[in-house]
Parts: structure tokens; sequence; C-alpha cells
């Protein structure tokens, strides 16, 4: 299926941080609940490398129950914190995320090797060439760009090509460049505002950042999502997405 996505104004990045909160009030209890268990999880990753390799290989399906969640609550509907676990159970193209999390292990190993000279140099607090720090730069932000809606677009679009799903990421995130940077400012100062409370704020700064990436995500792939919503409707009502995934 071809992925179709909408250009935005920079004003919607502010919007989805707006539409967040609002969300995040519906029931927030269960969504700051769900924040501490994944950043749990994502924190313990980092005392060994065995696990961290197994919470990176788990990081699609742990954003996938999540965001499964929040269409929940968007669409209206009660939710609770065992509903994440129901949410992993229960999530659709299980293969096509399981293969992004391959991927994903892949490159990240391959441009560890590839940029680690140039890591060291910076680690050693010695200057790098202008060249070496504008190759950092370039090279992250691909890697950000492919794999930043790559998780929703496999859940809620149901596509199973990996090229297309890169592709659709990738040109989503250049066509809105301008309200995503609006966004990213907007959080880093939210996530500042946290340093006084010795980052205690982050147990709210952390649900909305999620929430509100997820409808940046419903906004700018409108298109896509309204094509599936209608095949959809078009099964039988049992072989619909599970938990109210799907647009409302």
């Amino acid at each position: 299926m071809a992925l179709n996505t909408l250009s935005l104004k920079a004003k919607n990045g502010g919007l989805w941080i707006k539409h967040a909160w609002e969300i995040l009030k519906i029931k927030p209890a269960s969504f700051i609940a769900i924040s501490i268990f994944t950043s749990s999880l994502f924190i313990a990753g980092q005392l060994h490398p065995i696990l961290g390799l197994l919470i990176m290989f788990a990081n699609p399906f742990i954003t996938a129950a999540y965001y499964v969640v929040i269409e929940h609550a968007r669409q209206g509907h009660h939710i609770r914190f065992e509903q994440f676990f129901s949410a992993i159970k229960h999530l659709p193209n299980k293969l096509t995320l399981f293969r992004l999390a391959v991927v994903s292990l892949l490159l990240s190993a391959l441009f560890s090797i590839a940029l680690s000279p140039i890591l060291e140099t910076l680690q050693q607090g010695a200057k790098p060439d202008f060249g070496q720090i504008v190759l950092v730069v370039v090279v992250s932000a691909i890697y950000m760009m492919l794999f930043a809606y790559a998780v929703p677009i496999a859940v809620f679009t149901k596509e199973k090509s990996l090229p297309e799903i890169f592709k659709g990421s990738f040109f989503a995130c250049w066509r809105n460049v301008i309200p995503l940077t609006v966004y990213s400012i907007i959080s880093m100062l939210l996530i500042a505002l946290t340093i006084p409370t010795l980052m205690v704020g982050m147990i709210i700064v952390i649900p909305v950042l999620t929430i509100s990436f997820y409808l940046s995500f419903i906004n700018i792939f409108a298109p896509s999502l309204i094509v599936q919503q209608s095949e959809n409707s078009d099964e039988d009502d049992s072989n619909n997405g599970n938990d109210g995934m799907f647009l409302g």
C-alpha cells in the first residue's frame, strides 16, 4: 500500500503537545504507570550488555503496545495499566515488527563501528574535524528519520514491506521538518523544566511526549490511515483491530 502523508504547518508541532496533555488527563495514572514501567526497562538495559540488547530488540513491540493504548484512549475508551500487556499480546503485523527490530540492531551496530573513531575523538576531548561532525549529524539524522514512524506504520497501516516503511517514515520527516523542529524545541524545553525538580517532572513529560509523537503520526499519515480504516470496515467485525487500535 502506498503511504500518503500530509505536509503540515509549524503550529502543528505545538498542537501535538497540547492535545497530548488533553489525552493524558483522561487517565493520568495509567499513562504514568506505563511510562514508569517502560522507562524502567530501558534503564535496566543500561546495566548489562546482553540485557540491553534484549531491550533494544523488544523496543518496537514495547513502543507499539504503548501506541495502541494511546489510540484506545484517543477514541474515548477507558484504559488500564494492564492493557499495555494485552496490547503486546494482540499486536498485528508482529513479523514486520520483528524484522524492524533485527534491522534496527544491525544498523545500530554498523553505525557504531563506522562512527567509533569519531566518537572516541570526542570522548578524549580532542577537537574533531568539521567534516567528522557533519558525518555524525547526517548519519544520526538519517537513522532517526528512517525509524521515527516505522513502528506505527507497521502496526496501524499493516504495511509489511520494510523499504516502503522506511521510505514512508523518511519522507514524512522530510516533508514535515518544520513542525517536527518546533515539536523538538518544545520537547527540549519541557525536559529542561524538569531539572529544578530533580527530573521528577519527567513522570509527566515522558507520557506527554510519547502521546504527542503518536499524535504527530496520526496527523501526518491521516490519508493512509483513512484508507486502512476503509479496508477494515469491509472485513468481519472479529477481524477488525484489537482494543480500538485504528481510527475512530
